[in-house]
């Protein structure tokens, strides 16, 4: 059985999170290949939304939806096996690339839905909501 420390917490640099990566770390189950740390989101349309069939004809018809759907944080468990196993240097990787290399292999990528702040600050205008909420809130997101 893989020992625990045969692991690697991978946050992305754009990513702004209260997130416990202790936690995050001991719920990572050390015999699967990856823990991806996932959000709930939803999602306002501003138009309408119209579903027609193969005629053309009107099936269905939403006023501005709601749309939510699973999002990944930029947060990642990897394993040393599944890196020394599907990361070849010096080839340059992603992680959604190497998370389909892992599924395409039938290797367990778990998620963990956790309802942690959570800000891609890749986004002027999400830069500027991060840069509020760590002025608000600092201990919340740096250490002491």
């Amino acid at each position: 059985e893989p020992l625990a420390e045969d692991r690697l917490l991978v946050v992305n640099g754009d990513t702004l999170t209260d997130l416990d990566f202790g936690a995050l770390l001991e719920r990572h189950d050390p015999s699967d290949a990856m823990t991806v740390a996932v959000s709930r989101r939803d999602v306002e349309l501003r138009f309408g939304v119209a579903e027609a069939d193969g005629e053309d004809r009107l099936v269905d018809y939403k006023e501005k939806p709601v749309l939510s759907y699973t999002a990944g944080m930029g947060v990642y468990v990897v394993t040393e096996r599944a890196r020394r196993e599907y990361l070849r240097a010096p080839e340059p990787i992603d992680m959604p690339e190497l998370i389909r290399r892992l599924l395409r292999n039938d290797e367990v990528v778990r998620v963990v839905e956790t309802d942690a702040y959570w800000l891609d600050v890749g986004h002027v205008e999400d830069l500027e909501t991060a840069e509020a909420a760590v002025g608000d809130h600092p201990g919340r997101f740096l250490p002491d």
